[in-house]
């Protein structure tokens, strides 16, 4: 049994000051081991990352138009397809081009909020802001998911500092008016006219000695907003003239009934805090009054306070806040609370210390299963009521890793256990416990949702399909201008549609279908009943494709020619 009465006593914590380079070797293992890089194509798209995928399939370099099978997506942003595509063009799959912006992305903010926080105070407070940054909860389960959001984040974070820095900082507030309405623009280029928002906000409650209103004479604040109208006008335009859309008209802020709002209302608080765990323990002295005239930088501690509050309130009223929105206020929370954390661990130190106690041995426990759940017979865990319901054939190719991973979670625990308090500071213990949860989440879930692979079947199902049809052999690729046609009555695919790597453009009638080409292919749940076409099976009818139990054909149509009364042909088709 591990003795705890050191972590009892109310003395006084203290704890040196971090070394550079152990600092950097931790924190590089900290993101290894929970983002796990060399992994992230291993399951299929999931979510919405279909419909980003698909736009960075079809999207032009040239142009900042975002198109998905065919059509303008109304508020969907260049940058992040533009990315995609470059990558993927190197031949790397869309799932691993997506997730590995997004890391990358945060990997970036980890290194300003590093920056910033040490020019802040010290490095202890840059060490603490980056561990917070690569570990919460929230960042952890949305990093690895291939959304724009983070790296939206990216340059959002990079416009408040600058504006902060060149303005506050040093006075320059032309430059920091141009140098910050740029990022915002590039925020408008990833996250649409959300980013914007989340640049404007705060800035509009800051107080004495950056209130802003009488900072709004410089010249750069004009040019720096000439810049911004520039850059949305490269976006808009395009779609007022080509697409006929008001840019402003899918803008969500509806909710399905008032008492939905209200629980979100409700709920949102202990949520996002639920979301921050669990460095949320040490967040709370930043925004202590107590602790203010003990700030050694309050007005940046004031800048990032502003920012958490207005956002915080911001996405507290907004009725279309999701969980992905929480991370916006993740840089500036970080930093906060790597300036106080030399406050909390003062006087609470051991007190933290033996509360992260009892989560080391939930992970000794959770480890300690998933090598019972790879070393027990199958028959022996399909008894367990969770588990019959679910999959487990994941086990047997994963076996040797699961039980490697599991292990060094385990071992990693227990060394930390037997670690003295005054030899083990709190935010390694912390970090170091987040660490070995992810590491048991990389064992188990990972490879679980790698073996769920619907969506994958039924591209590559389709392909094979359209390949045999077209007489192609299997290490053939279908031909770059062949367009594959969507029914009406079909939704959900995008990611199948990925897999089969072929263009497709979504119907809305089945009337609408091209005249003016011989031979096309549509995916349909109807048979549609144009005498101009003869139509066959691709896929044969007594086996047709199920997608969520819902029956799928895909058909090949021929256009039939018209003859005069001689029998001559009379249409031309292309």
């Amino acid at each position: 049994m591990i003795d705890n009465t050191e972590y009892t006593t109310v003395a006084i914590y203290e704890e040196k000051q971090p070394l550079t380079g152990k600092s950097i070797i931790l924190l590089i293992f900290a993101f290894a081991a929970i983002y796990s890089p060399l992994q992230l194509g291993d399951w299929e798209l999931r979510w919405r990352e279909d419909r980003h995928a698909t736009i960075a399939y079809e999207i032009d370099l040239a142009r900042p138009y975002t198109i998905a099978h065919g059509e303008q997506i109304p508020m969907a942003a260049p940058i992040f397809p533009w990315l995609t595509s470059l990558l993927h063009r190197t031949g790397l799959s869309f799932a691993f081009c997506m997730r590995l912006i997004s890391i990358a992305s945060l990997a970036g903010l980890i290194i300003l909020a590093w920056v910033a926080g040490k020019r802040a105070k010290d490095l202890q407070t840059a060490v603490v802001a980056a561990a917070m940054l690569c570990s919460s909860i929230v960042i952890m389960e949305k990093a690895t998911d291939g959304y724009p959001n983070l790296t939206g984040l990216l340059f959002l974070f990079s416009a408040w500092l600058s504006w902060f820095t060149f303005g506050v900082a040093r006075g320059k507030w032309n430059s920091a008016w141009i140098i910050s309405f740029f990022f915002c623009g590039m925020t408008f280029y990833t996250i649409s006219w959300f980013g914007i928002i989340l640049f404007i906000v705060p800035l509009i409650f800051m107080r004495r000695p950056m209130t802003i209103w009488p900072k709004l004479a410089k010249p750069g604040f004009f040019i720096g907003l000439l810049l911004l109208i520039l850059l949305i006008s490269i976006w808009v335009i395009p779609r007022l003239i080509l697409a006929e859309q008001i840019p402003f008209k899918k803008i969500d802020l509806s909710i399905d009934t008032p008492m939905e709002y209200l629980s979100h209302l409700i709920k949102f608080p202990f949520a996002i805090c639920s979301r921050y765990f669990p460095w949320i323990f040490l967040a709370w002295p930043a925004f202590c009054v107590a602790y203010f005239p003990l700030d050694k930088n309050p007005i940046f501690s004031r800048f990032l306070r502003t920012i958490v509050i207005s956002i915080f309130f911001l996405l507290w009223l907004s009725p279309s806040t999701d969980t992905r929105n929480y991370i916006y206020i993740a840089p500036p929370l970080a930093i906060l609370c790597g300036m106080n954390y030399w406050l909390l661990v003062r006087r609470h130190g051991y007190a933290l210390h033996l509360i992260f106690r009892y989560f080391l041995y939930s992970i000794m426990l959770l480890a300690t299963g998933i090598i019972l759940f790879y070393v027990l017979p199958e028959a022996f865990l399909l008894q367990i009521p969770y588990l019959e319901k679910h999959e487990i054939t994941f086990r047997a190719g994963n076996t040797l890793l699961g039980i490697l991973q599991a292990t060094l979670a385990l071992l990693i625990t227990l060394v930390i256990a037997r670690v003295p308090a005054k030899k083990i500071s709190v935010y390694t213990h912390l970090l170091l416990i987040c660490i070995t949860g992810s590491i048991c989440f990389w064992a188990v879930h990972i490879p679980y949702r790698k073996q769920l692979t619907p969506k994958t079947d039924l591209g590559i199902e389709l392909k094979n399909a359209l390949k045999t049809d077209l007489k192609l052999s299997k290490d053939q690729e279908l031909p770059a201008d062949l367009t594959v046609f969507e029914g009406p009555d079909i939704t959900g695919l995008d990611a199948s549609y990925i897999y089969m790597e072929a263009k497709v453009k979504k119907l809305h009638k089945l009337s609408n279908l091209p005249e003016n080409i011989s031979t096309i292919y549509i995916i349909t749940a109807q048979f549609p009943a144009f005498a101009k076409r003869k139509w066959n099976y691709v896929i044969p009818k007594e086996n047709p494709l199920m997608y969520k139990q819902k029956v799928l054909y895909l058909l090949k149509g021929v256009k039939i020619k018209e003859r005069d009364k001689n029998g001559t042909p009379v249409n031309s088709i292309k």
